[in-house]
């Protein structure tokens, strides 16, 4: 029994693998499906969605890629940018705006450079590339992810884990690192060229509350993207 121990732990972790591939990436292999009817249903939890989180029931949602674009200035209000790379925010009501992008396209909106980890897509967050994020303890936060990617799926999921991540980060997410969850969103549709904000954006709107003081980290559970570092670090005090 104790030698077969190694190879029922390889089958559950396989078939949990499957499972969870299928619900995130179901949207690759039917898009229709996951643009016009995909909904995800939340609540309070602990374990894998940590401790005091809220999220309704929500939906993907279109919008303009002119009207997106224009949001970025606006990602975070009230809240101040420091040169090293970090925005703080002292409100208790956190309006919290989230882009995901390629890394040259985040250089051209924001006019700032990646961090050095980051060897792919990025986070774009009050004009910044993978800030700092520090928020007051107990805040309410409401999270608005959209992705300008054009041709990538990507989402916005805080986790109690710290990098490095592995190829697989969802499987470390379901399993207990989570505080946050979402669908990965579709890549945009720009009409005419990626050059152009003509089109749509997809996004998605999720609620966290009452987050105690600590370290946490915000990531894209895509397979492979946090581990070439589309991640950024949360802070909490």
């Amino acid at each position: 029994m104790v030698k077969l121990m190694p190879i029922i732990i390889l089958i559950v972790s396989l078939i949990v693998g499957s499972v969870l591939a299928a619900y995130y990436l179901g949207a690759v292999a039917f898009p229709n499906y996951q643009y016009n009817l995909g909904e995800y249903h939340g609540g309070y939890g602990m374990g894998m969605m940590g401790n005091g989180i809220q999220q309704p029931r929500n939906k993907i949602a279109g919008l303009s890629l002119n009207e997106a674009v224009k949001m970025i200035e606006a990602s975070l209000p009230n809240a101040r940018e420091f040169p090293n790379n970090t925005i703080v925010s002292n409100s208790t009501y956190v309006n919290l705006v989230v882009f995901t992008m390629g890394a040259g396209r985040a250089e051209n909106l924001t006019g700032h450079e990646p961090p050095y980890y980051a060897r792919g897509d990025v986070f774009v967050i009050g004009e910044l590339i993978d800030p700092t994020v520090v928020l007051p303890a107990g805040a309410e936060v409401h999270v608005t992810v959209i992705n300008l990617d054009d041709n990538m799926y990507h989402n916005f999921v805080m986790v109690t884990t710290p990098p490095p991540y592995p190829y697989n980060v969802m499987m470390n997410t379901m399993m207990g690192g989570g505080i946050s969850m979402m669908p990965l969103l579709p890549p945009a549709h720009y009409f005419t060229s990626p050059e152009v904000y003509e089109g749509q954006a997809y996004s998605f709107q999720y609620d966290v509350s009452s987050l105690p003081e600590g370290q946490y980290w915000y990531l894209c559970t895509y397979p492979g993207h946090a581990q070439i570092g589309m991640y950024g670090e949360l802070v909490v005090e």
